[in-house]
């Protein structure tokens, strides 16, 4: 057994032993999960070789997940029947989406002019079997020759600025419909409206030449009907041409409008489902209206002057259906 030393308690011995400071442990922070100043192995940093593969894995992906298979494998893009007919041609031209496709390939456009959407039929008076007037002022044509030359520059002018505009007939081709009567006329009192209505007219010019006993009775009218459905824009109409016609032609020439109601209107203006007017372009009976019939480039003006009041007529008006 130990002896203990002199001079010493041994119990203030083993409570120094016991109370002796441990050493202070390092500050810990909870971020980093160990303590300061404990060792840590250095990550290595990657190489040149593994940065150049992950750049190309990743430009890969990039072109996969642009590409036109992968979007249509993805999006469920229908049509491709591996055809010919769905092979790029390198052509501009626009062509058709197909069926089940309505508004999934057509390019976006502006709308179109509803105006320019109106069938517009110029009627060039008489014609086949029914000369119109005649007159010894009105040298070599009858009027139904005048009327159709006339007729024809107006649809050319319409065309020209995009209108969907035709004749009733060309001269030559004598036009039928549901009415029929089998001769060679085409008569203003049934053949003529039902023609028109049958194919859908949104507007009409019937052009004629005017008659009078009075070889002093000269000028351009124009009539219409003013009590059916389609009174007021046919008046609406008529205003319009009165004002362009006089603007074209340049000249203090005597112009008006008639209206007229119930089967005292003509029955190209009475009877079709349009706004309609009826121009007397001169009287043949006068001799300086038939030279001015005569004269190509007077009926250019009038053609441009009539072409001029119905598209300005046009830009305000809503074509029923």
């Amino acid at each position: 057994m130990r002896q203990p030393v002199p001079g010493r308690d041994p119990r203030t011995v083993r409570t120094a032993k016991a109370k002796a400071p441990s050493p202070a442990r390092p500050p810990y922070y909870p971020s980093s999960g160990k303590p300061v100043g404990s060792r840590t192995r250095r990550r290595r940093r990657p190489t040149a070789t593994l940065v150049f593969i992950a750049v190309i894995v990743v430009i890969l992906i990039i072109i996969i997940v642009t590409s036109n298979s992968f979007k249509n494998c993805v999006g469920g893009a229908q049509g491709d029947t591996g055809t010919a007919a769905n092979t790029d041609t390198g052509s501009d031209q626009i062509m058709a989406p197909p069926a089940g496709t309505e508004g999934t390939t057509a390019p976006e456009t502006d709308a179109p002019d509803p105006a320019k959407l109106v069938k517009i039929f110029i009627d060039p008076g008489h014609g086949f079997g029914d000369k119109g007037s005649g007159s010894e002022y009105l040298t070599g044509y009858t009027e139904c020759e005048v009327t159709l030359l006339v007729s024809q520059e107006i649809v050319n002018i319409l065309k020209n600025q995009g209108y969907d505009a035709y004749l009733t007939h060309n001269g030559k081709d004598l036009p039928r419909s549901s009415v029929d009567d089998g001769n060679d006329l085409f008569s203003a009192l049934d053949e003529r409206p039902t023609y028109i209505n049958e194919n859908g007219g949104g507007l009409v010019i019937s052009l004629h030449c005017d008659s009078n006993e009075s070889e002093t009775v000269s000028g351009t009218r124009i009539h219409y009907c003013d009590d059916n459905s389609y009174g007021t824009a046919s008046a609406d109409l008529s205003e319009k041409l009165l004002n362009s016609v006089n603007a074209s032609l340049g000249s203090e020439r005597a112009m008006k409008t008639y209206p007229h109601s119930g089967e005292d209107a003509y029955n190209i203006t009475r009877l079709v489902n349009a706004p309609a007017a009826m121009i007397e372009m001169g009287f043949i009976s006068n001799k300086d209206d038939a030279a001015l019939l005569l004269d190509p480039a007077w009926r250019t003006k009038l053609a441009n002057g009539i072409s001029d009041g119905i598209i300005s007529f046009l830009e305000g008006y809503a074509a029923e259906p």
